[in-house]
Parts: structure tokens; sequence; C-alpha cells
């Protein structure tokens, strides 16, 4: 059974607000986000659409 991850309460404020955090922060200037934490943050935002990829898996012995 898939984890609900999308559902929690982080990564549903992280895809409300990511989009706007990442325009703000390059508007204002204030600094710069590296790349591997926008890459983070991304891929913690699309953790459990299914439409951005999934893996099932099975146990060898069971096939569960």
């Amino acid at each position: 059974m898939p984890r609900p991850t999308h559902a929690c309460d982080a990564a549903v404020l992280v895809c409300r607000h990511l989009a706007g955090f990442l325009a703000r922060i390059e508007e204002r200037g204030q600094g710069w986000l590296p790349d591997f934490v926008k890459a983070e943050l991304e891929g913690f935002a699309g953790c459990g659409d299914f439409e951005l990829g999934f893996v099932r898996t099975a146990y060898r012995r069971c096939g569960r």
C-alpha cells in the first residue's frame, strides 16, 4: 500500500508555496538557494504523485 506522503502537512505546504518562495528569492536578490536544495524541495513536493512515476515491488518468496 503506498504511503500517503503527498497528503502530509509538510508536503502540502511545500507544494502550495514552493513556486512563490523560489520566485521571491530570485526577485528580491536575497542570496541564493543551492541547486541541490531546489532539487530536494521539488522532489519532496512531487513525492506521492503517481503521474511522476512510481515503483512497484514484491517479495520474491510470497509474491506480495
